[in-house]
């Protein structure tokens, strides 16, 4: 038998490629079902001894195409060199194609395989299998045995599904029936296919795919990309190309790319695994229209960044054209700060709402149902390297808000005292909390008891509510407090600072969080500024100082005093309030409280929405400096335009909440053994540069998590992932 299933296998693999063969087997005594990945052809050895040992007490089944890493998921399928089907009662002798293999599994019942000339795209091998199967499905042939991941009946082993056991038969071999796929024109196409035949889902000709280039398209739908993609499009993966590809292409349809947009940008991404290994552009098109029909059936999101949960769009495509082709004073100020450095644009819209908000909070306020609700907002900038320059763009906004009003930007390096004696002497008035590095102080409010509830504070004065503090010598009272923040740090430092408590408490749930990624092709060269920058520059300060004028300035106030408040109750027409309240209910809460994270996305999308709204006075203010703040439904549109970039952001970090260093030194360690199917313990020591106490903890914490398992003890000691021996 080993000699047979030998030859048999190296018919159905090949032996140029490798990769990871699935086997799959149910106990004949207790039922439990066991997957089983081994790397072709390195361990065909194994693969036949684990047959041998298991053919009269399992059922035994095989995948006949190889796995890129050892998961039983299409993404990962390689390119078949077969086709298959699953006859079960259809005669073998009524195919339209004569097969190369046939197995017979049970009585009268068979499976059949045609051997191809070369290696097909699994998408392409996947369309013949099921216009064969439907084809002869009146004819007994099982009409769901023809997709990628399909199990078949190993040869010579025993069929134990019936009460008189039967074996596994090779009732035809023919080592000279191989095709192309262009040999089973003869089935027909099937309805469901015309679709592909369509011209957006037709391979492309160079002319048909327009003139712009990858950054292009990307500019284009820069404000919907998460910042997943560009790190994708950048960054050349340090294991599992398929997995990046094929996320990256997720993202970029969740984007509202077309096929051929995916298309040209995946063509130059750094994760362009058909690149990579010089194969055609055709096989990359069929990869791109595999998501794109992924994406349109099962209305999913990027794994990485939404997990299981599908998160509804905001505001539709053409209200969303519409701002983009419609700017506002924020779209403005993007445009010009981004001119003046390589800073990522995603910054500079933290900057602008914080001049905005700080210019407008205490002077404009909304009245509702449930109280009056200032438009102050928190930002928080989180970068992966100094080269997006999230310092910079937080500098530009600062400068031009010194020049404005440069007493509302507070001192942020001192005590929590220190803090509050400062906005004791501005009741009304807004002030910013502005710290580059705010991880800093995370990690100081978690070591030194002097910072001892300074997050708590910062809650309350976020919500503008009396704070009474007692000193050893004074009492500090702050009264009608307007905190206003705006702070940065290292991404992965804030992760694993960050806590669910820091939700729950709600602390974090009132940041919106802003994060991007480097693009090395952004950098701009140091220069000496121009004419144009400084007159750009001016307007902007005049927008902004009319604006302070105009809300901080009562109409009887004598020698132009700008220090006295006048009363701005804004208000929200009909339509503003039943589309804040759709979005707010209907789209936010709903879909939180359906995620399966919904204790931590609950709290964050309320805030988020109400920041939304915050967002819609602020712009509504600014845009019209009349006698009235009215913020109509296009004022709610533009605001959830944004909400909606940000929620991404917001996404990212929450998903991610206490991955510290030893988190994450576990997933790499799982990660690992997963994506080499087995480890020894020596290897995994040595990787990872662990000492033995650090590996028992590692090792013993993902076995009590069913992560992993293990099998041998000392130095024989090796790994598996759960489910996986």
């Amino acid at each position: 038998m080993k000699q047979e299933l030998h030859a048999l296998f190296k018919f159905i693999y090949g032996v140029d490629g490798d990769g990871y063969m699935r086997i799959f087997s149910k106990s004949t005594q207790s039922g439990a079902y066991e997957e089983t990945f081994f790397e072709w052809p390195e361990q065909l050895d194994d693969i036949l001894a684990y047959i041998t040992r298991h053919q009269f007490d399992r059922d035994l089944y095989f995948c006949p195409h190889l796995f890129s890493r050892p998961s039983a998921s299409k993404q990962y399928a390689m390119r078949p060199l077969v086709l298959w089907a699953d006859l079960d009662k259809c005669s073998h002798k009524n195919l339209l194609v004569e097969p190369t293999i046939v197995l017979n599994t049970s009585y009268l019942k068979e499976q059949a395989l045609w051997s191809l000339k070369d290696y097909a795209h699994p998408s392409d091998v996947e369309v013949v299998n099921k216009r064969i199967a439907y084809y002869h499905v009146d004819e007994g042939a099982d009409k769901s045995g023809w997709d990628l991941t399909q199990l078949l009946r190993i040869p010579f082993t025993t069929n134990f599904k019936y009460e008189t056991p039967q074996s596994i038969k090779v009732i035809k071999s023919s080592s000279k029936n191989r095709y192309s796929l262009g040999d089973f024109a003869k089935y027909p196409k099937l309805e469901e296919e015309v679709s592909e035949d369509s011209e957006e889902l037709r391979f492309p000709e160079d002319h048909e795919l327009g003139d712009e280039d990858a950054e292009e398209v990307l500019n284009k739908y820069k404000y919907y990309l998460s910042p997943r993609a560009m790190e994708l499009f950048t960054q050349s993966p340090t294991d599992d190309w398929s997995n990046a590809l094929w996320e990256l292409e997720m993202c970029l349809f969740e984007a509202g790319m077309s096929p051929k947009e995916a298309f040209v940008v995946s063509k130059d991404a750094a994760c362009n695994k058909y690149q990579r290994d010089g194969r055609k552009q055709y096989d990359l098109w069929k990869d791109v229209t595999r998501a794109y029909k992924h994406v349109q059936n099962t209305n999913s999101v990027p794994i990485t960044m939404f997990k299981s949960d599908s998160f509804r769009e905001l505001i539709t495509n053409d209200e969303a054209k519409w701002v983009e082709e419609n700017p506002d004073i924020s779209q403005e100020y993007v445009e010009w700060a981004s001119s003046l450095s390589d800073a990522a644009w995603q910054y500079h819209q933290a900057g602008v709402f914080t001049i905005l908000s700080t210019l407008l909070t205490g002077a404009v306020r909304l009245p509702t149902s449930f109280g009056t609700i200032l438009p102050n907002l928190w930002f928080m900038i989180l970068a992966d390297t100094t080269l997006t320059r999230k310092s910079t763009a937080m500098d530009i906004a600062m400068d031009l808000l010194q020049e404005v009003d440069s007493g509302a930007i507070l001192a942020t390096d001192g005590s929590i005292e220190g803090l509050l004696t400062s906005l004791s002497t501005r009741p009304g008035r807004p002030s910013i909390f502005w710290r580059d590095e705010f991880t800093g102080l995370m990690e100081m409010v978690g070591k030194k008891d002097y910072y001892s509830g300074m997050l708590e504070t910062f809650t309350k004065l976020y919500d503008g509510k009396f704070m009474r503090r007692q000193l050893r010598k004074e009492t500090i009272e702050v009264r009608e407090p307007i905190l206003i923040m705006l702070t940065g740090g290292i991404k992965s430092r804030m992760i694993e600072q960050l806590e669910h408590s820091h939700v729950t408490s709600g602390f974090i749930p009132r940041f919106i969080f802003i994060t991007a990624t480097a693009d090395i092709t952004k950098i701009k060269p140091l220069g000496p500024p121009t004419d144009t920058i400084d007159k750009q520059r001016q307007g902007m300060l005049l927008k902004f100082y009319n604006m302070r004028k105009h809300y901080w300035s009562k109409p009887e106030a004598q020698k132009g005093k700008l220090d006295i408040p006048a009363s701005w109750n804004a208000e929200l027409t009909a339509d503003a309030w039943a589309r804040y309240n759709d979005i707010d209910t209907n789209r936010m809460l709903n879909d939180a409280l359906r995620s399966n994270n919904q204790d931590v996305l609950t709290p964050v999308f309320d805030r988020l929405s109400k920041s939304g709204l915050k967002v819609a006075v602020l712009l509504a203010a600014a845009s019209k400096l009349d006698d009235k703040v009215v913020v109509e439904e296009e004022h709610i549109i533009r605001a959830f335009w944004y909400i909606q970039q940000w929620r991404q952001h917001t996404l990212y970090i929450t998903e991610n909440l206490g991955t510290n260093s030893g988190e994450r030194t576990l997933e790499m360690i799982r990660s690992y053994i997963e994506k080499n199917g087995k480890a020894s313990r020596s290897e995994v020591m040595r990787k990872y540069k662990l000492t033995a106490r650090e590996m028992d903890g590692n090792v013993a914490t993902l076995e009590q998590r069913g992560l992993i398992a293990r099998s041998g003890r000392g130095k024989g000691e090796s790994y598996s992932v759960s489910g996986i021996v």
